[in-house]
């Protein structure tokens, strides 16, 4: 049974939320097809990793969606799987792990998949 605090979040919180600091991004589970949703996409930030081959380099970046998939306004993520991957502003992400989950949101900690080069128009010319 959900709080009175879950219940008015859910009504008036997440659409305040969504309308003021969502951006439109793509949710696909592992072997499924992608659903358009809006998230609040944290900024990107570059993470050094040391390994037996020397440091790796990571970008991470965080989203937070809403969990009714049945939202007709912003959809969202019943069941977040760590297998699953997100696309943003043409950037492909996968899900590294579930931050936090609670009634009405939950925050997917991301690592980007796409290369930084691809993302860059013209970057590296023949």
């Amino acid at each position: 049974m959900a709080s009175d605090f879950d219940t008015l979040m859910a009504a008036i919180g997440v659409p305040v939320l969504m309308e003021h600091l969502g951006d439109a991004i793509t949710y696909t589970p592992a072997g499924g097809a992608g659903a358009a949703i809006t998230g609040i996409l944290g900024f990107e930030e570059d993470r050094e990793d040391e390994t037996l081959d020397g440091r790796r380099l990571r970008r991470l970046r965080d989203v937070t969606v809403n969990t009714d998939p049945a939202d007709p306004d912003y959809g969202g993520v019943a069941g977040p799987a760590l297998n699953a991957t997100v696309t943003a502003n043409g950037v492909q992400y996968a899900v590294e792990s579930i931050v936090s989950l609670s009634a009405n949101l939950v925050r997917l900690a991301l690592r980007r998949v796409t290369a930084l080069e691809v993302s860059r128009e013209n970057y590296r010319k023949p």
